[in-house]
């Protein structure tokens, strides 16, 4: 899924694995531009009691969600002056698949997306957070790139499209 003339590469350190940041991705242009890309990725599985969660089939934004989500916003940026667009909310469904009786069905996700200022002077950073939902497990994935190097990683970051749960 990375475009193929990608590679990863160290840029000043910033492709580390992070607990509470999430993994930076550093990219360098194999092409002669040598231009460089940016890309965070951090993924949260939680797994706590029957019933906890939605299932991958409801459709769950309501004003208690959207109060939630506002508030997960507010606890992932820290300072809300940093915010330029957003939050914004939406319920979105991956394709759909077959499940193991041949029935087709879908999973919806909750996207949160906003744009922040970057931290270092760089062009603005996109930053989504997907919520997929099944009963007792669920898994955060929040995706932020440069706004200049959307179009490099555009099918890369729909990737959330294809989602199942096993």
């Amino acid at each position: 899924m990375m475009p193929p003339n990608m590679k990863e590469t160290p840029l000043d350190g910033i492709n580390v694995i992070n607990k509470k940041r999430g993994t930076n991705f550093a990219f360098r242009d194999t092409t002669n531009s040598q231009k460089h890309y940016y890309s965070r990725v951090a993924i949260d599985y939680f797994k706590v009691n029957q019933g906890t969660f939605a299932k991958p089939d409801e459709y769950v934004l309501n004003s208690d969600m959207y109060f939630a989500l506002d508030k997960m916003v507010d606890e992932e940026i820290q300072d809300r002056n940093l915010i330029l667009n957003g939050p914004f909310m939406d319920c979105s469904t991956t394709n759909q698949i077959f499940d193991k009786n041949n029935k087709l069905i879908r999973t919806h996700f909750l996207d949160t997306y906003y744009r922040r200022k970057s931290v270092t002077g760089d062009s603005p950073v996109s930053v989504h957070i997907y919520i997929m939902q099944n009963d007792d497990k669920m898994v955060k994935m929040m995706v932020a790139y440069h706004d200049k190097d959307s179009l490099i990683f555009k099918d890369l970051f729909q990737s959330v499209k294809t989602f199942e749960w096993n």
